[in-house]
């Protein structure tokens, strides 16, 4: 199988998930929505699939002298310092950061066993901070262990990994 091309080089489109969170994909992906849950693909099955969930964090009703924006702050702080894991010793390469713009991104591995099967999880959540909610969305790209390191797959999860800091997520309206 042929590298992967740059993402400069590679055919993208714009996807939007449940209107609220703009990403940039290569062309060939397919779309699906299954369960309330973002799953998207190569034509080409064997590349992995990217999973995209949401989940809005209301942060007000706190004692009156908080201000509701500094509850959903913390609580997307919070989120990422439980996101990355850093009591399970199959994670590795964690890091939280803030992005431009201030929104917080929260990313690690994962090497798991599933049915006798080795897979490498790569995981992402984007939180970010609305008056009174926090948005977090979180992104997943699953491939074997025998992918994992090999073209195309580590320009595709190069790819991701830019496109998910590229993205555009609301701000959460609450």
């Amino acid at each position: 199988m042929p590298p992967l091309p740059s993402a400069a080089a590679t055919p993208m489109k714009t996807v939007t998930f449940d209107g609220r969170v703009r990403f940039r994909l290569p062309d060939d992906w397919v779309e699906e929505i299954e369960d309330g849950l973002g799953l998207y693909h190569a034509r080409a099955l064997d590349r992995g699939v990217l999973r995209v969930a949401l989940r809005e964090v209301p942060c007000s009703g706190g004692p009156e002298d908080v201000d509701p924006e500094e509850i959903a702050r913390m609580a997307v702080s919070q989120a990422a310092l439980q996101f990355v894991r850093a009591d399970d010793s199959r994670g590795s390469d964690r890091a939280i950061e803030t992005l431009p713009g201030g929104d917080t991104l929260a990313h690690y591995t994962i090497a798991t066993n599933e049915a006798g099967e080795n897979l490498r999880h790569y995981l992402w959540m984007r939180g970010t901070v609305g008056r009174e909610a926090a948005l977090l969305a979180m992104f997943s790209y699953v491939i074997t262990g025998e992918q994992d390191g090999r073209e195309p797959w580590t320009s595709i999860v190069a790819l991701l990994d830019q496109e998910i800091r590229a993205a555009e997520v609301s701000r959460p309206a609450a």
